[in-house]
């Protein structure tokens, strides 16, 4: 007798667990994911591997999914998370996919709606929860942004290297040796580990990197959509305007130089002219304020004023120069010694402003 009323009240209490366990982790899944959509930190992860549970909840199946989260710079890691997902949502191998990870734990990682590609406008909301501004979660500064490593979204800043050598790491993964060119300092080879979309960049290819300034020996090659193009133009002169260029007028040594011939170059844009600006190949004497002996080097300079021209771009001239110890060929003239304001400034404020834009606020 006792039996026999026992054998109700144990089934009632299996199938109350197995509903406890089964729907109280789908109930626990949707708050965590509505918290870390108000909270987390958005990413970009690879799906690695995807099955389904067994369990379904209003047509929607829980899926068992193995992410590699980019970070690009630092250590790639792997995650396994387990998440109802629609239908017409679920992501393949080999997708990339946005992610919300928790700040407290890292481990705690779920996808997140936004889909990754197309055109997607989202708010970005600061810590006071003012909207900041939009930004298009599927271009391409966001998407090469957000697969980078904390530090070199918060505090990233651009290098100039050649490629040395390539090699396959496993997966997507390259071994990439290059060398760091920095004024007024030997090239300094290192070796770097990332993840390479498409083709991996050419041996003797100059491009832009991004190192963080508090630890440098984080770094990464530069989302190309953040430098305007990964790869410096070949042949192009080796004083950039983002990274070498202000490096020379800020730490390159100073001289004095005087014009021994100036001759125009054509503008590859004639409206350009027609605005004041002019092209110019001078050669110049070069006597430095050190007790390095004058020398005579090449410089091609493009003016933005018929003013300048004519105060620089004829014989006899005699202008500020800064140039670079270690390579007496990479001079410049100093335009900020000259009293104009710098010409780079406004390059690197483009630059950075891409950076603060990605960075500041949470979608």
């Amino acid at each position: 007798m006792e039996a026999s009323i026992l054998i109700p009240v144990v089934i009632i209490l299996a199938v109350g667990f197995v509903f406890y366990k089964i729907f109280g982790g789908i109930y626990k899944q949707n708050e965590n994911r509505k918290r870390l959509a108000k909270e987390g930190d958005l990413a970009v992860a690879y799906v690695k591997s995807i099955a389904q549970t067994g369990v379904t909840v209003n047509q929607m199946p829980e899926m068992r999914l193995l992410l590699q989260i980019e970070n690009i710079g630092g250590q790639p890691r792997q995650v396994e998370i387990k998440q109802l997902i629609d239908l017409g949502s679920i992501p393949r191998v080999g997708d990339k996919v946005y992610v919300l990870i928790d700040q407290k734990d890292p481990d705690n990682v779920v996808l997140s709606s936004t889909p990754f590609g197309g055109n997607m406008q989202t708010k970005l909301v600061d810590d006071a929860g003012n909207t900041a501004g939009t930004v298009d979660l599927g271009s391409d500064i966001m998407q090469g942004y957000m697969a980078l490593s904390p530090e070199l979204r918060e505090r990233g800043k651009p290098g100039v290297a050649t490629i040395v050598s390539v090699m396959p790491a496993g997966g997507r993964n390259s071994q990439i040796t290059m060398d760091i060119d920095n004024i007024g300092e030997a090239l300094k080879r290192v070796t770097i580990t990332q993840p390479v979309d498409g083709n991996p960049p050419a041996i003797g290819t100059r491009l832009y990197f991004l190192y963080d300034p508090q630890n440098p020996e984080i770094r990464a090659l530069a989302p190309s959509a953040l430098t305007g193009g990964q790869s410096l133009a070949a042949g192009a002169n080796r004083v950039d305007p983002l990274v070498l260029g202000p490096q020379l007028l800020q730490v390159g040594a100073k001289a004095m130089g005087t014009v021994l011939s100036a001759s125009s170059v054509p503008l590859a844009n004639p409206i350009l002219a027609d605005r004041g600006y002019s092209k110019w190949n001078l050669l110049l004497n070069v006597t430095p304020q050190n007790v390095t002996a004058p020398y005579q080097a090449n410089l091609t300079i493009s003016l933005s004023s018929a003013e300048k021209a004519a105060k620089i771009a004829h014989v006899g001239a005699e202008v500020p120069l800064r140039y670079d110890p270690l390579d007496l060929q990479t001079i410049s003239i100093d335009s900020i010694a000259m009293g104009y304001p710098d010409p780079y400034e406004e390059v690197i404020k483009i630059f950075t402003d891409q950076l603060a834009q990605n960075h500041d606020g949470r979608t």
